[in-house]
């Protein structure tokens, strides 16, 4: 498995986590459920700097078309913190502050990124086959 290969699952359960793109269950007390946004929004926070740190440390050694790949997934990963922080940013106008409203676009955006983790994971096996074993 290449490295840092975990990390990037990770990445993106938080980012179904904190914007599911289907059915998902919160806590239903207030005081729980900003919690449990909370936390996932700090993991995911978290997660976001280490793949990016993992990427940009693999650069020598893989394909610019992988590195771009993985580079598009960090920035809609990126995008969905920054629309799950700015739904309580007092100075965003988009939103009331303390909705916990979303746009219909997060929610395919969650589906997005999980469709670019399966297309690279096929540029990564077809890169992976391509490469010569010396014994």
């Amino acid at each position: 498995m290449p490295k840092g290969t975990n990390q990037k699952m990770k990445l993106y359960r938080l980012a179904k986590i904190m914007i599911p793109r289907g059915y998902n269950t919160v806590p239903a007390d207030e005081e729980a459920k900003k919690k449990f946004e909370e936390n996932n929004y700090s993991r995911a926070l978290t997660d976001v700097v280490k793949a990016q740190d993992i990427l940009n440390s693999n650069i020598p050694f893989i394909s610019k078309d992988i590195y771009d790949a993985y580079s598009d997934i960090l920035v809609d990963c990126k995008t969905q913190l920054n629309v799950f922080e700015e739904r309580w940013n007092k100075g965003f106008i988009g939103h009331k502050f303390g909705e916990s409203t979303l746009e219909h676009e997060d929610y395919k955006r969650t589906g997005t990124i999980n469709e670019k983790f399966e297309k690279i994971n096929i540029l990564l096996r077809d890169y992976i086959s391509s490469l010569d074993v010396l014994d």
